[in-house]
């Protein structure tokens, strides 16, 4: 079990058998590809069409092994006890296989060493287009998803309005996703989707694969409240009902759908942590490439990496524009007449807006004491 901060209360415990199995498997595929290039005894033609079957074979059997590896040594790290995994869960009883089959099932729980409302308020906002999916966002985007991970709180995703029942939640631009079914605040949110009685909103798919009559499911997160509140153990798990059951597409809901919904379950763990504690900072990777781009900037700058990305509405306060001056709501010279060019009424905007030249030093002042509060509540102060 790790100690470090969001990794904290991670169990390491593959199943031998099935790890050594796709072990084997994957050695296989490797050889299996290179046999084929290098090693056929056969003329040029049929061995080049014979070798393109055979690594297409062993690109499968190495993204197969590798899945169950993944789920092995990393994904199983959170999962779900086995009382966990039989319990009931909110939303569960929107899904239920039409001809008695056995669920694709996925469950994971954690202690996160943080106080649930501030977990839950990143929950809350816990969506591709609005806080992101807590992962990792290339990954996700890898598969198809439109992802930025924002980490921080954002006042216009936390409205007592900003998630209602109904609300579409869209993985991707073709539209694939669920609906919101409930939110309960400080407990739990659903997602559901049903492609025999799918969402009207329109635009909104699932991806029911080719061969698939229907495809079933929800995804719960709900948390629990340990030492009063201070902590809490967060459970993360979805069932899914699809038909026909044939090998094909319980691979489709198993692998795909299962092990790597899984593996970024993980990771959303450990984020969600993180961000509740502000902890979560910038990753390597985006520290490097804003190192070589350049920086230039009046604040503190551990800011800018212990931010993972940036707060969107913090200079609401201190727009920057209103260093030179008021900044538009409405303009009556726009559009300009035919013929004539566009004259900027900015004289008569900054005496609507009350702006003089003073209002600079104004406006430094409330950022250096947003940037001060922030920094205190990070412990950097």
């Amino acid at each position: 079990m790790s100690n470090k901060l969001g990794k904290r209360d991670v169990h390491f415990h593959p199943r031998p058998v099935q790890s050594i199995v796709a072990i084997l498997v994957f050695c296989a595929a490797l050889y299996l590809a290179y046999w084929s290039i290098f090693l056929m005894p056969l003329p040029v033609t049929p061995h080049v069409i014979l070798a393109i079957i055979c690594v297409i074979i062993a690109i499968f059997l190495c993204f197969s092994a590798g899945m169950v590896l993944i789920n092995e040594f990393y994904s199983r790290g959170v999962e779900a006890t086995p009382e966990e995994m039989e319990m009931t869960l909110p939303g569960q009883d929107l899904v239920k296989d039409p001809n008695g089959k056995k669920l694709v099932r996925i469950r994971e729980a954690r202690d996160l060493d943080a106080p649930l409302e501030e977990v839950w308020k990143h929950v809350y906002q816990l969506d591709p287009a609005k806080g992101g999916m807590y992962a990792w966002s290339n990954c996700e985007r890898l598969f198809g998803m439109n992802v930025d991970n924002a980490y921080v709180l954002e006042d216009m995703w936390q409205q007592p309005d900003s998630v209602m029942p109904g609300d579409f939640w869209a993985w991707i631009y073709a539209g694939f996703g669920a609906e919101v079914a409930d939110v309960v605040p400080n407990k739990y949110i659903v997602w559901y989707s049903n492609t025999a009685d799918p969402v009207k909103t329109p635009g909104a798919a699932y991806m029911q694969t080719r061969g698939k009559k229907f495809v079933s499911w929800y995804w719960t997160i709900a948390l629990f409240p340990l030492d009063g509140g201070k902590r809490c153990r967060i459970i993360n798990g979805w069932d899914t009902s699809y038909a026909p059951h044939s090998l094909i597409n319980w691979y489709s809901e198993k692998f795909i759908i299962g092990y790597g919904g899984a593996m970024m379950g993980r990771r959303m763990f450990r984020n969600l942590e993180l961000s509740a504690l502000h902890k979560r900072r910038k990753s390597i990777p985006l520290r490097i490439q804003a190192a070589m781009m350049g920086r230039s900037w009046d604040y503190d700058e551990r800011l800018h990496d212990i931010v993972a990305y940036p707060d969107l509405r913090w200079g609401r306060d201190c727009p920057r524009v209103e260093a030179q001056r008021a900044p538009f709501t409405d303009d009556p010279n726009w559009p300009p007449k035919p013929g004539e060019d566009y004259v900027p009424p900015i004289e008569e905007n900054n005496a609507k807006h009350g702006w003089t030249p003073e209002r600079k030093e104004e406006i430094d002042r409330i950022a250096r004491e947003k940037e001060q509060k922030f920094l205190e509540e990070l412990d950097l102060e």
